[in-house]
């Protein structure tokens, strides 16, 4: 093991100055194959990554397949890892050898994925690996196919009977923004509703999960689709469900720290420092929002404040204590638009959301 482990390195730290041929590779891929093998996290990432960049190296690609019989058992066993960085290189080795040999030469692989994610037998763990191969294969064959399968194949199973496959659906989610970019735009307005619907489910790790995806998405999408994602962040303070108003609150939270360049409030939030942090994020939220959207949004926040459930409570007063410095002042800027909101919520016919305008 440990001479597999000096090999590996070695193979990483060399400069190679010409392409690599086909008699050199059938000395280096018995080295990656009992890599991939070995029990130790180092060894199978050094092997994992090499396995990905030799596609870069060769002469020709297609001196690699006569071996993708060999390394990709490996590959996909790697990619289940219970090690997070082991899955994560994995993925991108899967992602680098799809843009380099093409999909036709794995025509198995994404459907194995999929099956994978949304098996019985596959936990958490599993799913989450699963979900990274998917995610890197799906952006090395660009937006156009990305798009075609998250449509057709993945979000229409967000209402799965079986939690273990909405749970792959928000991997999915989780990690295809940041990987995928701006490209991701286009996707938004039809994940959401995934989003949403696992945010509140029954199941306590499918509601993790999603929490975890709203979470990449408002961190890496915020800024830029703040008018997308916003407008159901809204709609989620006035759910039903608690659990989706605590879960929007949160999201909310991460965005509105985000444009206002600080971190939500822990504690009381109520030191000199806090109150000025506070006073810089208001003045850069309006900047960002408009005036209008400002007063909206922290009015409904506002509200959840006399929320009927405890723990919306909490977190509407440490969202509401991030971004606003002194309350009164705020309240007279926001008043109007408040009392609309109290008003149209007293005439909803809803018992709830009466009792809190009432509040």
């Amino acid at each position: 093991a440990n001479a597999t482990l000096r090999a590996l390195e070695a193979l990483i730290s060399t400069e190679f100055l010409h392409a690599i041929d086909a008699p050199s590779l059938s000395i280096i891929i018995p080295v990656v194959h009992r890599g991939l093998r070995d029990r130790t996290a180092t060894t199978k990432r050094y092997a994992a990554l090499i396995s990905g960049n030799i596609c870069t190296m060769v002469n020709d690609p297609r001196d690699f397949v006569p071996y993708l019989p060999v390394l990709l058992p490996d590959l996909k066993s790697t990619l289940l890892d219970p090690i997070p960085d082991v899955r994560s290189i994995s993925a991108k080795s899967l992602g680098s050898l799809t843009r380099g040999l093409g999909e036709a030469t794995f025509p198995d692989l994404r459907p194995w994925l999929v099956e994978t994610l949304t098996s019985d037998e596959a936990g958490s763990v599993e799913r989450s690996g699963a979900a990274q191969g998917l995610t890197e294969i799906l952006v090395a064959g660009g937006a156009h196919l990305t798009e075609n399968v998250m449509l057709k194949e993945i979000l229409p199973l967000k209402s799965h009977p079986k939690a273990g496959t909405r749970e792959g659906v928000l991997w999915v989610l989780t990690f295809l923004p940041s990987a995928l970019g701006q490209a991701y735009s286009s996707l938004i307005d039809s994940s959401l509703p995934a989003l949403l619907s696992g945010l509140a489910d029954d199941n306590e790790v499918v509601r993790e999960v999603a929490l975890r995806a709203g979470r990449v998405l408002v961190k890496s999408h915020g800024k830029a689709h703040k008018d997308k994602i916003l407008p159901s962040l809204e709609d989620g303070l006035r759910n039903e469900d608690y659990r989706i108003r605590v879960a929007s609150l949160t999201l909310l939270g991460d965005l509105l720290s985000m444009l206002g360049g600080t971190k939500v409030a822990k504690g009381n939030a109520d030191t000199q420092d806090d109150i000025r942090q506070a006073e810089r994020a208001q003045a850069q939220i309006a900047l960002v929002l408009g005036n209008e959207t400002r007063k909206r949004v922290l009015s409904s926040l506002y509200l959840s404040r006399s929320d009927t459930a405890a723990i919306v409570r909490q977190s509407a007063v440490q969202v509401w204590k991030t971004v606003v410095s002194v309350t009164p002042r705020t309240l007279r800027e926001i008043l109007s638009e408040l009392v609309d909101q109290i008003v149209s919520a007293l005439a909803s016919g809803d018992p709830e959301r009466t009792q809190v305008a009432g509040r």
